[in-house]
C-alpha cells in the first residue's frame, strides 16, 4: 500500500496505525510532503517499509521503493520471532541508566541467545568493530567524543556493512531522521520504547542491512558484467546523454570515447530494435557494429543500455563474398553464352555436313546398284561382291548421316518435361523391330507400368536406340532375348535394357 498520512477523515501516525491494524501483513510506504518527514520517520517505527517525499518521487524511484519493500516484507515474514534469535548487540551508550534499561530490555526478551556489549565512547565502540563479531550496533548520536550526525558517519565509515539503529533523545527527532539519511537503518526515542519495540526494531534494521548489502551486490554484478563483456556497451540516460563506456566500447570508439562522456549520444536509439551502425574510426577507418538497445536502471536512474558487438570482419566477408557470388555469377553467363555459341555452331556443322554429304552418297549407292543391275553378266563373282559391299557400306552411311540430323533437329529442339510411359514406347519400337524381321525369334520382356517425368522425343529416342542395339547385338542367336526394367543402385532407381547377345560387360 502507498499511503499520504493526512486525509480528509484521519491525520498522521493515526492513519498508518489504522491501516496496518486492518492488514497486517501489508508492506506499506509513507507519502508525506517535505515539512512531515518527521512523522514518516515516526510511521517507519510503526512498521512502515518505507516514505517518499511527494515532490520528489518519480515513477521510476516509486517502483524501486514498492519492489524493495515488498522485498523486506516477505523477508521479515520468514522469521517467526519478534527479533534477531541470537548474536552480539553493541550498545553505544554514555548514559548508564539508558544502558542499563536497553540491556535489561534485551535480556528479558525470551528464548534470544543474545549477548550485549557495552561502551560509552565513540572510539571505543569503533575499536570493538575492528575487532568483529558484532551483529548490529544501537547508537547514541552524542558521545563525549563525538556529536550529532558525525557520530553514524564515523561509525558508517568504520564499519560500511553494519546494521546500525540510533538511540535517541526525545528533541533530536529531526537529528535523528537525518542520521537514517547518513545511512543508519532505524531510530528509537529513549523513553518511548519497549522491549518488543526494540527486538523489532533491530531485526527490520538486520534485514533493510541485508537487503540494501543484496541490491549493492547485485548492481556490483551488474556493473562488472558491463564492464567485462566483449561488446561495447555505452549507458544512455533519458536525456540522451553519454553516462558510461565499458573497455569494449572505448576501443570500438578510440580517442573520441573521452569526448563522449556527458555529451549526446550521436547515433539513433530505439529501446527493443536491432540494427547495424557504422563508426569513424582513425585513419578514415570505418568500423561496423550490430547495435541492440534495452530499458533498464542505471545507478537508480532509468537509462538506455546500448550493445555494440564489432561485426567488421563479418560485413567484410560478407561484402567480399557477395564480390565473388557476382563475378562467379558473370562468368557463368559468359561460359554459358559460349557454349550456345558452340553448340549453335556444332548443330549448323553437323547439318550442313550431312545435308552436303547425302547427294554425292546417293550418287556412289545408286551407281553401284545400277552396275549390279545393268552389268551382271559382264562382272565375275568377286565384282559383284564388291559392289555390293560398297552400296551396303553407303547405306550404312547414310544412315548414319540420317542419325546425325535426328540429333541435330533434337538438339535445337526445346526440352518439355512432362510423363512419358516408357513401358508402352518399349513395346512400340519392339513391333517395329519384329516387323522389319519376322523371321527372327527374339523374346522381349517388358516390365509394365514404367513411367517417368522427362522429355517425351528424347527419351523415346534413346530407348529406341537402345532396344535395335541389342536387337542387332542379338542376330547370331537362334533364339534371343531382350529385358526392358527398372532396379534399385545407391538407393536410387535405374532403368536399363539387357540382352543376351554378343557385347561387353
Amino acid at each position: 500500500a502507498v499511503l499520504d498520512l493526512n486525509l480528509s477523515d484521519s491525520q498522521g501516525v493515526d492513519t498508518f496505525t489504522r491501516l496496518s491494524s486492518k492488514a497486517p501483513h501489508v508492506p506499506i510506504i509513507v507519502l508525506t510532503g517535505t515539512v512531515d518527514e518527521k512523522l514518516a520517520m515516526q510511521a517507519i517505527h510503526l512498521g512502515a517499509q518505507d516514505y517518499l517525499v511527494k515532490k520528489e518521487i518519480n515513477s521510476e524511484l516509486l517502483l524501486r521503493a514498492i519492489r524493495y519493500a515488498i522485498e523486506r516484507s516477505r523477508r521479515l515474514a520468514r522469521s517467526e520471532d519478534a527479533g534477531p534469535k541470537e548474536g552480539t548487540v553493541l550498545l553505544v551508550e554514555d548514559s548508564r541508566t539508558d544502558a542499563r534499561l536497553i540491556t535489561k530490555m534485551l535480556a528479558a526478551a525470551p528464548g534470544k541467545g543474545l549477548v550485549v556489549e557495552s561502551v560509552n565512547t565513540l572510539s571505543a565502540g569503533l575499536g570493538r568493530l575492528s575487532a568483529g563479531g558484532v551483529d548490529i550496533v544501537l547508537l547514541d548520536l552524542n558521545l563525549p567524543d563525538s556529536h550529532g550526525l558525525d557520530t553514524v558517519r564515523s561509525t558508517t565509515a568504520h564499519a560500511p556493512d553494519m546494521p546500525i539503529v540510533v538511540m535517541t533523545s526525545s528533541d533530536d527527532e529531526t537529528l535523528a531522521a537525518k542520521a537514517v539519511g547518513e545511512g543508519a537503518q532505524d531510530y528509537l526515542v529513549k523513553g518511548q520504547v519497549d522491549s518488543a519495540r526494540l527486538l523489532r526494531a533491530m531485526r527490520y534494521a538486520i534485514e533493510r542491512k541485508r537487503a540494501r548489502q543484496a541490491i549493492v551486490a547485485s548492481e556490483a554484478r551488474f556493473h562488472s558484467m558491463i564492464r567485462d563483456n566483449a561488446d561495447g556497451i555505452v549507458v544512455v540516460d533519458r536525456a540522451g546523454l553519454v553516462r558510461y563506456l565499458n573497455p569494449a566500447a572505448r576501443s570500438l570508439f578510440g580517442p573520441e570515447a573521452e569526448r563522449m562522456l556527458g555529451q549526446p549520444f550521436e547515433l539513433p536509439i530505439t529501446a527493443g530494435e536491432a540494427t547495424e551502425v557504422e563508426i569513424a574510426g582513425l585513419g578514415g577507418t570505418v568500423a561496423v557494429a550490430a547495435m541492440r538497445v534495452a530499458e533498464m536502471d542505471w545507478e537508480g536512474e532509468a537509462a538506455h543500455i546500448v550493445s555494440l558487438r564489432d561485426v567488421t570482419a563479418r560485413t567484410r566477408a560478407e561484402e567480399e563474398l557477395a564480390k565473388h557470388r557476382y563475378h562467379l555469377e558473370e562468368l557463368v553467363e559468359q561460359r554459358t553464352a559460349e557454349l550456345a555459341a558452340a553448340n549453335t555452331e556444332l548443330e549448323s556443322f553437323s547439318y550442313s555436313v550431312s545435308h552436303d554429304l547425302r547427294a554425292p552418297l546417293r550418287g556412289l549407292v545408286g551407281f553401284s546398284q545400277a552396275l549390279l543391275e545393268d552389268y551382271a553378266d559382264k562382272l565375275d563373282e568377286q565384282g559383284k561382291h564388291y559392289l555390293s559391299r560398297i552400296s551396303a557400306a553407303g547405306q550404312r552411311m547414310a544412315t548414319l548421316i540420317d542419325d546425325l540430323l535426328t540429333l541435330s533437329h533434337v538438339t535445337r529442339s526445346q526440352m518439355r518435361r512432362e510423363t512419358v510411359d516408357l513401358s508402352t514406347a518399349a513395346k512400340e519400337v519392339a513391333a517395329s523391330l519384329q516387323e522389319g524381321q519376322p523371321e527372327r525369334k527374339v523374346e522381349f520382356v517388358i516390365a509394365d507400368g514404367l513411367a517417368v517425368a522427362g522429355d517425351k522425343p528424347l527419351l523415346e529416342a534413346a530407348l529406341e536406340n537402345l532396344l535395335a542395339n541389342a536387337w542387332k547385338f542379338t542376330g547370331a542367336h537362334p533364339t534371343a532375348t531382350i529385358e526392358f526394367g527398372v532396379t534399385d543402385v545407391e538407393n536410387e532407381r535405374v532403368y536399363f535394357v539387357r540382352d543376351d547377345g554378343a557385347g561387353f560387360d
